[in-house]
């Protein structure tokens, strides 16, 4: 029952957040372009999508504007390389969409959440009307006289 974003909708999530924090369009990320104004977060969208959310490199290189998957497979693994010199900029960047990524989550956790809470909702409104109908029923059952009637022994 777990509701979750579509890979479509993930994907436009990463590159939107990749080029607002850049500071260039989500156009310019997916476009031919190849100084390192574009390359550096095409590059560490390649991580996130191959890496974080498993995504196929052939399926990551059509997402991205029909690049090849060597090409997507050299990107990430710049990209890993960078992470581990410590690169502040790559570091920053990753952590943002990671953070985008833990967003959409949560609000995907969010309406999943909701639709539980809902559905437990109206279980406990059936349930409080069964047993309304049931304390109604033997209230009449007292009332009229009727039921089994305990007997009682007293001790000799």
């Amino acid at each position: 029952m777990a509701l979750s974003l579509t890979r479509e909708q993930q994907f436009d999530a990463l590159v939107s957040a990749a080029a607002e924090e850049a500071g260039i369009t989500p156009a310019d990320i997916l476009g031919p372009r190849q100084t390192r104004e574009f390359t550096e977060p095409r590059m560490v969208l390649y991580y996130v999508l191959t890496r974080d959310l498993g995504w196929r490199l052939a399926d990551v290189g059509a997402a991205m504007g029909g690049r090849d998957h060597s090409t997507v497979h050299h990107g990430a693994q710049r990209t890993q390389r960078r992470i581990a010199l410590r690169d502040s900029e790559t570091l920053y960047l990753l952590a943002t969409l990671r953070g985008t990524f833990a967003t959409a989550s949560e609000l995907s956790d969010a309406a999943t959440l909701l639709t539980i809470v809902t559905s437990l909702r109206e279980t406990l409104l059936a349930a409080n009307a069964v047993v309304d109908r049931l304390e109604a029923a033997a209230l009449d059952t007292q009332a009229v006289g009727g039921g089994r009637k305990r007997k009682t022994v007293e001790a000799p």
